[in-house]
């Protein structure tokens, strides 16, 4: 049975005339995402609600159409989050939120921040909603968290990618074989 799951891929690549990148990802299967380009043609977007057996296939999915299209996928999802970003999906206030990560309530271990800047600490929301769905502290879409783990693992293998591919060929095998066991 498919579900349907919902999530953003971001890509670089030749994005002049944005409505021939949308007719290109249309050709190559993204007929379930909405598809847009910056201004500037330095990234674009694919939003997709794509039906699948499950989230990592939907994602993985998603990321080899739009590389058969020529385009360079950069990222998948939105991970990181704010404090404020966190009580908005998660239905609660910003001081429950700031408790549950002081520790003064709930069950402790929350997820540590991945950055801490002079604005504010950002957050792994595929981390984050783990940690809310297995202490049950909300009513979190099983789907929405299935979604932000498979979006940080194929992000993770992305980046990873990248760097190998700036690697030196010696260095590089030698990641390789590490990434592979």
């Amino acid at each position: 049975m498919a579900d349907l799951y919902s999530f953003r891929v971001t890509f670089h690549g030749d994005l002049g005339d944005p409505e021939q990148v949308a007719d290109v990802l249309y050709g190559c299967g993204c007929d379930d995402a909405t598809v847009s380009v910056e201004r500037d043609g330095s990234a674009g977007y694919a939003d997709f609600d794509r039906e699948a057996t499950d989230a990592l296939t939907a994602v993985v999915t998603a990321v080899e159409q739009i590389e058969a299209a020529g385009l360079h996928v950069v990222s998948v999802g939105d991970d990181l989050v704010s404090v404020a970003d966190i009580a908005e999906r998660a239905g609660r206030s910003q001081q429950a939120v700031s408790a549950w990560i002081n520790q003064v309530r709930g069950p402790g271990g929350f997820p540590p921040a991945r950055t801490d800047r002079h604005w504010g600490a950002v957050y792994s929301w595929a981390e984050v909603a783990d940690w809310l769905a297995r202490h049950g502290l909300v009513d979190l879409d099983p789907t929405a968290a299935e979604v932000a783990t498979a979006c940080a693992t194929v992000s993770a293998v992305l980046d990873a990618r990248a760097k190998l591919r700036a690697l030196p060929t010696p260095a590089a095998s030698r990641a390789r074989r590490l990434l592979a066991a």
